[in-house]
């Protein structure tokens, strides 16, 4: 995929999805990307206080076509506590591309409501947290304050505790939003801001 005249320059993987979660005593990583070209590799990335990250696994591009890619891996041994996660993709010219981070406490085990940061939300993704739910497809939607649905997606929960993030549409006018996470037997509703 290209932008440009004569020169074609490739866009950078873009990550659209990325969650942590408790998987028994291990922590399962994700992560998608919407577009996926001249990728050699990607690390997961681990770290204790969010600001020093050491690779804990890789893995290699799997698709490199300019389409959507998916991937898992697992932390076999986390850290006990909290720990950050994110993926950092790295081209065939050796660029690194970083996804956001987050953050996942093994230590959480009875939450029972969805936690957005940050918010207010501004420019760019926010961190969904997602309580301790069963595994299976849940739809996210989020509506502006008059009831107009703005966003709507489905994602895959692995069960668990997990971190998503989620891109609201460009230009979403300031104001009080109200995101649902919902199956057929959970309704889970959390108001947030939009600056």
């Amino acid at each position: 995929f290209g932008v440009g005249g004569q020169n074609n320059v490739s866009l950078p993987v873009k990550f659209v999805d990325v969650s942590a979660a408790k998987s028994g005593s291990a922590i399962r990583i994700a992560w998608s990307n919407l577009t996926e070209l001249n990728i050699t590799d990607y690390k997961v990335e681990r770290s204790a206080n969010g600001q020093q990250f050491t690779a804990i696994n890789t893995q290699n591009a799997m698709r490199n076509d300019g389409g959507k890619a998916i991937y898992s891996q697992i932390d076999a041994s986390p850290i006990s506590g909290v720990s950050y996660y994110r993926i950092s993709a790295t081209e065939l010219d050796g660029k690194k591309f970083y996804s956001i981070i987050v953050k996942v406490d093994t230590r959480q085990s009875n939450t029972t409501d969805i936690n957005l940061y940050p918010n207010p939300v501004r420019d760019g993704p926010f961190v969904m947290q997602i309580p301790e739910l069963n595994a299976g497809k849940y739809k996210i939607q989020v509506f502006n304050a008059v009831g107009q649905q703005v966003l709507t997606q489905t994602i895959e929960h692995l069960g668990g505790f997990a971190i998503r993030s989620v891109q609201l549409p460009s230009g979403s006018a300031p104001g009080v939003y109200t995101l649902i996470l919902a199956d057929e037997a959970v309704k889970m509703t959390k108001a947030f801001l939009v600056q």
